[in-house]
């Protein structure tokens, strides 16, 4: 028994000693604090992701291997950023690295200098020689059920992975839906269909069992180029929604009541949790479809403006059918997001 005690105790004290080596190991340590408190795979895979190349990167530059060793860590972390602008990344690109790492180091992310996400970085599908390979294969008929159903529907790859015929369903308000399990976020969300693309939803699943996947993983192998027809299908409702108001101004009333009504269902766990943080950020939502205000003209500027003009499109949005396309549609929630990122693509 003595024996077996001993040995035990050797075990217990050898497992005690890898446990706070692993903790204090840099990347270790990171990851833990990037990823606390998420919930979506994608994300923490991203996350993880970055603490690995940051981690990588601090041992080659400064010999670092344990967190307690960054002091200074914003002079750190702007010599990183600097890095990677170095070596050519996107602003999108080099924030995705830098995320996970001011989060784990609670560093804010305005404390770093790095290049503007201004509209004009957005180059994601609008080059007309990016990603040849995707529009070859976008036009291949063993792909015309994913781009049929995506060019009506507009969610993200992931989303359509994990998609069910059961989780395309009639809404008591008379649109076509699809149901989100966990969209980016680990948040569910329900995708309005516009009701010209309701009969091309409705054949894809056809024939098949509530519990099918729509999509095979070899339909989704492939380069094709899914945020473009999600950018389109975000333009199409936008013209379906301010046609609505404008064929019927008291339809702006409605639609006001239909947004608020889906923002409190959606938020219903924050208001009981928290009452002042969702008391704000219900606030910032009326604020910004322009709820109780006479103007609900929404007006881009700077870069954004610059680009509209460059691209003979609108500079100025209706806010409501902005807000409609962003809550409806992209799951967003931000009219700034809508225009930016879809309506100027």
């Amino acid at each position: 028994v003595a024996g077996w005690r001993g040995a035990d105790r050797r075990y217990r004290s050898a497992e005690r000693v890898e446990q706070v080596a692993r903790e204090g190991n840099l990347r270790y340590t990171l990851t833990q604090e990037a990823i606390a408190g998420l919930t979506d795979n994608q994300t923490i895979r991203t996350y993880k992701r970055g603490c690995r190349d940051f981690a990588g990167w601090a041992r080659e530059t400064y010999g670092i291997n344990r967190a307690s060793a960054i002091t200074e860590k914003i002079d750190v972390l702007q010599r990183y950023a600097d890095h990677l602008q170095a070596r050519g990344y996107a602003a999108y690109t080099i924030h995705t690295y830098l995320a996970p790492v001011c989060k784990a180091l609670k560093v804010r992310m305005d404390e770093v200098e790095k290049p503007t996400r201004g509209v004009e970085t957005i180059s994601r599908g609008r080059l007309e020689t990016s990603n040849l390979q995707g529009k070859r294969e976008a036009c291949k008929p063993r792909n015309s059920r994913l781009v049929a159903f995506q060019a009506a529907v507009g969610i993200r790859r992931t989303e359509l992975a994990k998609l069910t015929a059961g989780d395309v369903t009639d809404g008591a308000d008379g649109y076509l839906y699809v149901h989100v399990r966990q969209g980016k976020g680990g948040k569910e969300q329900w995708q309005r269909v516009l009701p010209e693309n309701r009969a091309a939803v409705l054949e894809t699943v056809q024939g098949l069992q509530s519990a099918d996947r729509i999509f095979a993983p070899a339909e989704m192998r492939n380069k094709i180029d899914l945020h473009s027809l999600r950018a389109e299908n975000a333009k199409r409702a936008y013209q379906y929604y301010c046609s609505k108001i404008d064929a019927d101004p008291g339809y702006r009333t409605q639609l006001l009541r239909e947004l608020i009504a889906r923002f409190d269902a959606s938020n219903r766990k924050l208001r009981e949790a928290d009452p002042r943080r969702y008391a704000a950020r219900r606030s910032r939502f009326m604020s910004d479809m322009g709820a109780g205000k006479q103007d609900y003209t929404y007006r881009i500027r700077g870069e954004a403006a610059a680009l509209a003009r460059e691209k003979h499109l609108p500079a100025a949005y209706d806010r409501v059918a902005l807000m409609a396309v962003s809550v409806f549609h992209l799951s967003h929630w931000r009219n700034d997001v809508t225009v930016k990122n879809y309506l100027l693509a």
